[in-house]
């Protein structure tokens, strides 16, 4: 059997942190033979231990567990703050001026397309506004 699914993603955190699967089998308290085996998938991750590593290292367990979504869990206020100033911002001098309604879809879409692409809010909305000119 070679690196797969979760095993791959325990890699990706690890690697990430710069830490040796020694390193990785202490902090979730486990033997070191133990850990390798999860992150070969020679063995299968209890549930126990993905959640323990998902909370030492801020991981998202839908990720660590199917891949879906970002390895970190969202901080969605902040995302959802960030994007609306951004938004706020980019429309401040816009003539005429933007519908709440209007702006409550472009702050959803920032958020988004920031979230999805990685990318920071206010890069996102300068480009949907720069569009919209």
């Amino acid at each position: 059997m070679g690196l797969s699914g979760i095993g791959l993603r325990l890699l990706e955190i690890r690697k990430k942190h710069g830490f040796t699967q020694s390193v990785m089998a202490a902090k979730l308290d486990i033997a070191d033979r133990t850990y390798k085996f999860y992150e070969l998938g020679r063995r299968e991750l209890p549930v126990a231990t993905a959640v323990k590593f998902c909370q030492l290292f801020e991981v998202d367990i839908r990720w660590l567990l199917l891949g879906d979504g970002h390895p970190a869990e969202l901080d969605l206020p902040s995302i959802v703050e960030e994007s609306a100033l951004a938004v706020l911002n980019e429309c401040s001098e816009m003539e005429p001026p933007l519908s709440n309604e209007k702006i409550a879809k472009l702050t959803g879409y920032v958020a988004e397309q920031s979230v999805q692409k990685g990318t920071p809010a206010s890069e996102e909305a300068a480009a949907v506004i720069r569009i919209m000119k």
